[in-house]
């Protein structure tokens, strides 16, 4: 099965028109892309969003990853509950005025009721998660790029490949990577980020 090129890779081999985030919330707005259309706004383009099990139809949202989906914000919800925070799922983030992902979750700093007019940003970010499968390269490189240019100060990849999760921590924004990236597996503890040094545990195997 051949793979979905990335992002970066048609850029460089195809001269591609890019949009602005005004642009891509008119196209919402105008009906032209319909609410609810499964893409997302990355580096000014719209991408589909890939959460198929490995190997299956991008189109189809594979079960693997929707259990991971679901599992992983009740815990990261579960964890934090009494605590300033709440869990967004697959709702859009506004990282810059290229970029607008819909992660699986992340956790924001607030409540719902805070963000009636804007959606979260960068500094609102305590943690934002993906859960891979057939997207794990994806979301190992545009994925991982975006966020680190935008200065989201952790980043995971539930890698249901692999059965670990992948965190990644201190981006440094003007190469758009992570200066430290550790590979938890199952039976490892994981730190959720609340700012300021704080952090509560969970285990890997809640959420993979």
């Amino acid at each position: 099965m051949a793979t979905t090129p990335t992002i970066s890779e048609l850029q460089r081999t195809a001269p591609l028109f890019t949009l602005t985030l005004q642009q891509y919330h008119a196209l919402t707005e105008s009906g032209i892309l319909p609410d609810g259309e499964p893409v997302e706004f990355i580096e000014g383009l719209l991408v589909r969003k890939d959460r198929s099990d490995r190997g299956g139809n991008l189109l189809n949202h594979g079960v693997r990853p929707a259990t991971g989906v679901k599992r992983g914000a009740r815990v990261i919800e579960r964890a934090t509950h009494d605590l300033s925070v709440h869990v967004q799922v697959q709702l859009p983030v506004t990282l810059s005025n290229l970029s607008e992902p819909e992660p699986d979750y992340c956790l924001v700093k607030g409540l719902p009721e805070d963000f009636a007019h804007a959606h979260p940003s960068p500094r609102d970010l305590l943690l934002v998660v993906e859960v891979a499968d057939n997207s794990l390269s994806y979301d190992r490189t545009t994925k991982c790029r975006v966020y680190a240019s935008a200065g989201v100060s952790c980043y995971w990849i539930v890698n249901l490949v692999s059965d670990c999760v992948e965190v990644f921590t201190d981006p440094d924004t003007a190469e758009g990577s992570y200066r430290t990236h550790r590979t938890f597996p199952r039976g490892a503890m994981l730190e959720i980020p609340l700012g300021d040094g704080a952090s509560r545990q969970i285990s890997v195997d809640d959420i993979v």
